[in-house]
């Protein structure tokens, strides 16, 4: 390993400034819902903390689709545990009788998204990453997605052996059907391209019109 993480910055007026973060990412694929990942991801989300030194202090700022970025404090660490406990009520969307209450799931185009980053603009190298599927009866070919990041530091302070064998442990916690784990670029700005480093998804806002024909399109 060299002594040295390599670094992407960007010059503007005499100015540098880092514009991407090198970090070792793991990202899985998993094919079920959030009524059966809500337990397996709060266990992960709680062994990737362990691996952080830090703990919940590795994290500071929190995101949700529904708000603005929020600070990870006390309060706010609660909410997180909050979305993602156990849903409650109505297992499928189908079975919603008025389809207008699946406009705010389909909207965001997940039933639960949670993301964490820590450090200013997210320049710490760690993030947690959280998005389920929208929960119908015949979800095709939708999968839900986890994704866990370090710091490039981490791997040259701890090695590959080490770092593989926590990326395997988070792995075995997860029912997923595919995924990989390596090096990626990040970038520095949280939450705003969340899935730049994120196989490339890319995910658009969704009118009312545009959920309706969704929530008909999936009860068919």
């Amino acid at each position: 390993m060299s002594p040295h993480s390599p670094r992407l910055h960007d010059s503007q007026q005499g100015r540098e400034r880092l514009v991407r973060r090198e970090v070792l990412q793991l990202v899985l694929h998993l094919p079920f819902d959030h009524h059966d990942l809500a337990v397996p991801v709060s266990q992960a989300l709680d062994l990737y903390l362990s691996t952080l030194g830090q703990g919940v202090d590795a994290l500071s700022d929190g995101y949700d689709l529904e708000t603005d970025p929020f600070p990870l404090d006390d309060e706010n660490w609660e909410i997180v545990r909050m979305i993602l406990a156990p849903p409650r009520g109505v297992r499928f969307l189908d079975d919603l009788e008025n389809p207008r209450d699946a406009h705010r799931y389909i909207k965001n185009q997940f039933e639960r998204a949670v993301e964490l980053t820590g450090g200013t603009n997210g320049l710490s190298g760690y993030r947690f990453l959280y998005r389920s599927r929208l929960p119908w009866k015949n979800p095709r070919d939708t999968i839900s997605l986890v994704s866990f990041s370090w710091p490039l530091e981490s791997l040259e302070d701890h090695g590959p052996d080490r770092m593989r064998e926590r990326v395997l442990k988070l792995a075995a916690l997860l029912p997923f059907s595919s995924g990989h784990a390596g090096l990626a670029f990040c970038p520095t700005s949280p939450f705003a391209s969340s899935f730049e480093c994120v196989d490339g998804y890319t995910f658009k806002s969704t009118s009312e019109a545009e959920a309706l024909d969704w929530w008909h399109r999936f009860r068919k």
